[in-house]
């Protein structure tokens, strides 16, 4: 029955990523518990912020509003530690624009990116910041680490695809998603 269980998935996860049949194939039985995309504890969530080269999406579960920002460390030496940009197109990876830097601990909204100083995007992460750091932020704030695709390797934002661990294009091409 086990041996049946492992052929069935093995040729289900064959048929749905295209690997050939040729190939040898190794497949955990295991269940193991699929990670969400969340990151739900606020130190983790100022400590990923602040890690260098974040990408992640704020959520808010009430009015159903998002942003994706980019935090990416300063690598000259400056009182400046962190750019901080929002996602303003459709590419994940590089179609941001600079809204501001974190400067002693503390986010300073900048012109320079073109976006004002009272722009949604430009609140939420001030807002977001300043509450991550004094540890007060809402539990219908949701905070997604940026994953990638597990077909296409695309970075993913969309909180559902995040959790799905595949981005829409690639879920309308494989079936079971």
């Amino acid at each position: 029955m086990e041996n049946e269980k492992v052929q069935t998935l093995e040729g289900t996860f064959r048929k749905l990523f295209a690997v050939s049949t040729n190939l040898p194939l190794k497949l955990e039985c295991d269940v193991k518990p699929v990670l969400d995309g969340k990151i739900r504890e606020n130190a983790e969530r100022l400590a990923f912020v602040l890690a260098g080269n974040a990408y992640f999406t704020i959520e808010n579960t009430q009015s159903g509003n998002r942003f994706t920002f980019r935090v990416s460390a300063n690598k000259k030496e400056s009182e400046v530690t962190h750019w901080v940009c929002v996602l303003t197109g459709p590419d994940n990876l590089s179609n941001y624009t600079f809204i501001g830097f974190i400067k002693a601990g503390e986010f300073f909204h900048s012109r320079k990116g073109g976006i004002g100083n009272d722009a949604q995007s430009v609140r939420v992460f001030a807002w977001f910041f300043k509450n991550l750091k004094a540890n007060s932020v809402p539990e219908f704030i949701l905070f997604w680490h940026m994953g990638r695709c597990c077909r296409c390797g695309r970075a993913l934002t969309v909180p559902e695809s995040v959790a799905a661990g595949i981005g829409p294009e690639c879920a309308s091409m494989v079936s079971g998603f």
